[in-house]
């Protein structure tokens, strides 16, 4: 750089002296020079400066590759930790989800649970209920049914203060003397007082169906002093009658009674042959039982009727030995038993006839041995029915809508005959 100096002193002097046309000639070689040697010098600058940024553009470049991975490196680390967080969540989730669904499976259990004791507690207050309920029915039944024997015995007596019973004519000297002591009407009343205008010889019975109280015998058995054979088809049954007749000397068996085993009942309780009474209340096949029945011979036979199958038709339910009443749902109150016809024609056949019926219910009808009481007249069934006018074809019609059957035994030529089938067993 001296020679340029020295030629910027020659030029000023020769610009503020006198120069000559050399010295500006050498004047504008030096400016060419100088100008070449600054663009030189420039460009060199200029490189340089070029190097330096395109070192710190490099620099900077390489710095920012590393943020770049810096960041790329915090961005994974943050997504993985993210990743964690998010499956860290999902497990609690999960869990969350564990803990709800064993809680609602042990509350739903425990509703369960709860739920199924208040059920039982319902079921059980409500069975207590109901069992106290029939209790409170069955005690107001009671009080009832024993009110209206107390009504029917103060009216026996009244009749028995104010009514010359023994003046009246029959039946009327009979119905007159009905009471209730243990039969289910007045039943007790009118057996006495048949007894002792027609006579007795033995004093022994059978009861066939003799329920709790001995039906239509206990009176006999308890206060009249009578003999014989009380039957039930129920253990319980049977054995409140041991327990209330059997100091009496009455026999008492709990037995299922059938065409086939009824003689034989009769027979080994030494009940065979003339007896005063015969009393007969099963609720369903009294008919062919009956029919069956010639191991003894009653001066006297009390049947129960089905009132329901009207005046008119023969008829009775077909022979089942499995017969159980209650069975019968729809019609358990009307399907039984055989209407009062039936038997006032089967009682011909045995050489016995119609001669009442208690009148209380209209449900038990009497019969005498055709030798017995001989000016006691027959009656005809129709005339003696309680409702005379009834119209029992609805019921028949429900009976046979239910597929039920009755037989009938009417035969076209107006006689009577009634057998049953060739497996019933015979006594």
């Amino acid at each position: 750089m001296t020679w340029m100096c020295l030629w910027v002193r020659q030029l000023a002097l020769r610009v503020f002296g006198i120069a000559s046309r050399q010295d500006i000639a050498d004047m504008r070689r030096a400016l060419a020079m100088l100008a070449s040697e600054l663009r030189r010098s420039t460009a060199t600058k200029y490189k340089a400066q070029e190097r330096g940024l395109a070192l710190v553009l490099a620099r900077l470049q390489t710095q920012n590759k590393a943020q770049d991975r810096g960041l790329a490196l915090v961005l994974a680390r943050l997504q993985t930790q993210n990743k964690a967080q998010d499956r860290g969540l999902e497990r609690v989730l999960a869990r969350l989800e564990r803990v709800q669904t064993k809680n609602k499976s042990r509350i739903q259990a425990r509703l369960v649970r709860m739920r199924t004791r208040l059920e039982r507690v319902q079921t059980k207050n409500k069975a207590q209920i109901q069992a106290r309920l029939a209790r409170m029915q069955i005690g107001i039944d009671g009080i009832n049914d024993q009110l209206r024997h107390v009504d029917r015995n103060v009216k026996s007596l009244v009749r028995h203060e104010y009514v010359d019973q023994v003046a009246l004519p029959f039946p009327h000297n009979v119905l007159s003397q009905r009471f209730h002591v243990w039969s289910q009407n007045e039943e007790d009343g009118i057996t006495l007082a048949l007894t002792n205008l027609v006579g007795s010889t033995t004093r022994r019975f059978v009861e066939l169906g003799a329920g709790k109280n001995g039906g239509n015998t206990g009176f006999l058995a308890e206060t009249c002093g009578w003999t014989g054979l009380m039957v039930d088809g129920s253990q319980d049954n049977a054995e409140r009658l041991v327990a209330r007749f059997s100091q009496f000397g009455v026999v008492v068996k709990g037995s299922w009674i059938t065409p086939g085993n009824v003689n034989l009942l009769v027979r080994d309780s030494g009940m065979s042959g003339e007896i005063d009474l015969l009393s007969l209340d099963i609720d369903g096949n009294d008919y062919w039982i009956w029919q069956r029945l010639d191991a003894c011979s009653p001066r006297i036979v009390v049947l129960e009727f089905n009132p329901a199958f009207g005046p008119e038709r023969a008829v009775t339910v077909p022979y089942d030995p499995a017969f159980y009443r209650p069975k019968f749902k729809d019609v358990r109150r009307q399907f039984y038993g055989a209407s009062l016809t039936a038997f006032e024609q089967l009682a011909r056949e045995k050489g016995y006839r119609l001669v009442l019926v208690e009148p209380s219910r209209g449900v038990n009808a009497y019969f005498l041995r055709n030798d017995v009481g001989i000016d006691i007249p027959a009656v005809a069934s129709a005339t003696i029915h309680p409702d005379p006018a009834m119209d029992a074809q609805p019921l028949f019609d429900q009976i046979a809508t239910m597929g039920l059957t009755l037989v009938d035994l009417h035969l076209p030529n107006g006689t009577v005959k009634a057998t049953m089938s060739a497996d019933t067993p015979t006594g």
